[in-house]
C-alpha cells in the first residue's frame, strides 16, 4: 500500500477487495495460480523458498515493480523496513540486555541477507504511517466525521436511543437504590472484611503449601541422591586402594566402573525427576508389572544397605499399572529404608520384611509389613504432615511417598501388622487389559 500511494495512488480504493491469509502463504500463490486472486503479496525470501519446495515455479508468474537492490538477494517490490525486533522489561539488568544484543549483532548474516543491528531508526516505518494515514497520522476533519456518522446513521441513532432509556432507567433506579442504600453499606463492609479476611487465609495457606513444596523438593534430593553418591565414592575409594597396593585388575576395574555408572545413572534419573517436580511437569508413565518394579526395588535397597534385613515378596497374580517407574521405586525404597531403620533402631535381632503384591477388584495392593513393634497412637500420627518415627526425621519421606501415591491416583495407609509391627498399605488403579 506504501508502493500504491508513492505512485500517486489511492490505497484505500485500490483494490476492489483484499483477502488477508494469515500464515498460509502457500495458499496465496495457489490462489493466484487458479485465478481467484489478481495480485499476491508475500513477505521477502518467501517466493524464493516456495521455489526450493516445489511449491512454484518462477516461470508461472509474474513480478511487479521488482526494486533493483544488490544488497538483498531475494526479489522485492517494496522498500525493505526493520523485520523481528527484540524487546524488553524494565526490570532487566543492563549487563543481561548488553549480552543479549552483543551476542545477537556479532551473529553473521545467513545466507539470504538477514542480519541483526541496533533498533535506532524506524523511520521508514514512521514515514510509511504517514502516507498511509494511519496511527497516530490518521486525520479527523469535519468532513470524515461527517461521513462516519451517515455511514454508522442506525447504529448512532440506537445508541442514542438506548443512552436515554438508560438515563431514565437509572433516574428511576436511583431512587429505588437510596432506600436501600444504608443497609447495603453495611452489608458490604461486612463481605468486604469477610473477603479480606478469605484472601488473608487463601495467603497464608499458598506460603505454607509453597514451604511444604519447598521442603518435600530438598529432602528428596538430600535423602535419595545420598546413597547412589556413597556407592559413587566408596567404588572410588575401593580403585585408589587397588591401585596403592597393586592389585588393581581389569575385573576389578571393570566391576567398579560398573557399578559406578550405575550409581551416577540413579543419581541423573533422581536429579531429573525433581527438575521435573519443581517445572510442575507431568511424569512419564508406562505399563508396568508391578511385581517387576518392586523386585528392582528390592534389589537397589539390599545393594544400599546390605542383607541387614530379610525382604520377602509374595505374588499371587500379575498385576499391571500404570506408573512412573522411578517414582515407583522410590516409594518402595524409602518404605522398605524406613522400615529397616525402624527395627534398627528396636533392636530387632532377626528384622524381617513381608511384601504382598494382589488384586482386590480394579486396584492392586501392595502391603510392607516388617515384624517389630509399633504402638496405635504412633500410627495415627503417621498421617499427619511432617511427622516421623525417628527422633531425627522430619516426616517428608513420608510425606513424598504420600504425594507420589495420590498422583497416580492412589491411596496408602499405616495400620499395625498382626505381628505388632507397622503395616503399609499402597492401592493403585489397575491397567484394565481392555484398555
Amino acid at each position: 500500500m506504501g508502493e500504491i500511494a508513492a505512485d500517486g495512488y489511492d490505497p484505500k480504493t485500490f483494490f476492489k477487495s483484499t483477502q488477508f491469509y494469515g500464515l498460509n502463504r502457500d495458499q496465496i500463490i495457489k490462489d493466484v495460480l487458479d485465478g481467484k486472486a489478481d495480485v499476491g503479496i508475500l513477505r521477502a525470501c518467501y517466493l524464493e523458498d516456495a521455489v526450493n519446495r516445489k511449491v512454484v515455479t518462477t516461470d508461472q508468474l509474474k513480478f511487479i515493480n521488482l526494486k533493483n537492490d544488490p544488497e538483498h538477494i531475494c526479489l522485492h517490490s517494496t522498500r525493505l523496513y526493520p523485520n523481528w525486533s527484540f524487546g524488553s522489561n524494565p526490570s532487566v539488568p543492563p549487563a543481561v540486555l548488553s549480552a543479549v544484543a552483543a551476542g545477537l549483532i556479532a551473529q553473521k548474516p545467513v545466507g539470504i541477507g538477514l542480519y541483526w543491528s541496533v533498533a535506532s531508526d524506524f523511520t521508514s516505518i514512521d514515514n510509511l504511517l504517514k502516507s498511509l494515514q494511519l496511527g497516530s497520522y490518521q486525520r479527523f476533519s469535519k468532513e470524515w466525521f461527517w461521513q462516519r456518522i451517515i455511514e454508522y446513521r442506525f447504529w448512532v441513532l440506537g445508541t442514542l436511543a438506548a443512552f436515554a432509556l438508560l438515563l431514565i432507567h437509572s433516574f428511576i433506579v436511583s431512587r429505588t437504590v437510596n432506600i436501600k442504600t444504608q443497609e447495603l453499606k453495611e452489608s458490604l463492609k461486612r463481605e468486604s472484611q469477610s473477603f479480606h479476611e478469605a484472601q488473608e487465609a487463601h495467603r497464608r495457606l499458598m506460603k505454607m503449601q509453597r514451604a511444604a513444596v519447598v521442603g518435600q523438593i530438598s529432602s528428596l534430593i538430600a535423602h535419595e541422591l545420598n546413597q547412589p553418591l556413597a556407592g559413587i565414592k566408596l567404588y572410588a575409594r575401593t580403585l585408589q586402594r587397588a591401585k596403592d597396593s597393586g592389585t588393581l585388575t581389569e575385573d576389578k576395574l571393570g566391576t567398579a566402573l560398573a557399578e559406578i555408572r550405575t550409581d551416577a545413572d540413579l543419581a541423573a534419573a533422581i536429579v531429573e525427576r525433581v527438575r521435573s517436580y519443581a517445572k510442575g511437569a507431568r511424569s512419564e508413565r508406562v505399563s508396568s508389572e508391578v511385581s517387576e518394579l518392586v523386585n528392582k526395588a528390592v534389589r537397589e535397597f539390599k545393594r544400599q544397605s546390605g542383607e541387614r534385613v530379610e525382604v520377602k515378596l509374595t505374588q499371587a497374580q500379575p498385576v499391571h499399572v500404570i506408573v512412573n517407574p522411578l517414582e515407583f521405586e522410590l516409594v518402595i525404597i524409602n518404605l522398605l529404608r524406613n522400615a529397616a531403620q525402624a527395627l534398627q533402631e528396636l533392636g530387632v535381632s532377626n528384622p524381617k520384611v513381608d511384601l504382598t503384591i494382589r488384586r482386590s477388584d480394579n486396584s492392586a495392593m501392595i502391603t510392607i509389613e516388617d515384624n517389630g513393634h509399633i504402638e496405635k497412637e504412633t500410627i495415627a500420627k503417621l498421617s499427619e504432615p511432617t511427622n516421623s518415627t525417628k527422633a531425627d526425621g522430619l516426616g517428608l519421606g513420608l510425606q513424598i511417598v504420600r504425594s507420589i501415591i495420590e498422583n497416580h491416583g492412589g491411596k496408602i495407609s499405616f495400620s499395625q501388622a498382626t505381628s505388632g509391627g507397622l503395616r503399609v498399605e499402597i492401592r493403585l488403579p489397575v491397567q484394565e487389559e481392555t484398555k
